[in-house]
């Protein structure tokens, strides 16, 4: 018994858009309506959407490489890179009035109070890398625990 072979049908290029949902955290975007509503100040416009700006960026991340903006695949790979990263939540208390310079500061430069402690702080460590002292104290401990030979890579002491 033979089995009769179906005719092939051609597959029609799909036309439609495709519908992206992306979650942001509610800082992200409180910024980048923030950002929406800037644009249609500068360009005369009552209002420019979120969905107009991200798909104008998708336009600009497909674009030919030589008519990028410079360094943006860098900075969107280092980003991405950082994203795996663990976040901590960390709760401290602000005077009041730093509160009020940073949400005003914020604001005026396009971020959140977020962005801005935790730039803040990567530049503080990259001013103060803890100290020899600091490190060998650390490596000690962990020495002690039993830990050290596990971590410890070739050629490595402690």
């Amino acid at each position: 018994m033979t089995e009769e072979l179906k005719p092939v049908l051609k597959t029609e290029t799909r036309t439609r858009p495709i519908r992206v949902t992306v979650d942001l955290p509610p800082a992200d975007q409180q910024a980048l309506k923030r950002w929406c509503n800037t644009a249609a100040l500068d360009l005369d416009l009552t209002t420019v959407a979120l969905a107009q700006v991200l798909r104008a960026l998708a336009a600009e991340l497909t674009a030919d490489p030589a008519d990028r903006l410079d360094g943006l695949d860098d900075r969107l790979r280092a980003r991405l890179a950082g994203a795996g990263e663990p976040e901590v939540d960390l709760t401290t208390t602000i005077p009041k009035s730093l509160q009020q310079q940073l949400s005003l500061t914020t604001a005026v430069h396009n971020t959140t109070i977020e962005a801005a402690v935790t730039e803040a702080l990567r530049m503080w460590l990259a001013k103060h890398p803890p100290c020899r002292r600091t490190v060998l104290d650390a490596a000690q401990q962990l020495a002690e625990l039993g830990l050290g030979d596990d971590l410890a890579g070739e050629g490595d002491t402690l």
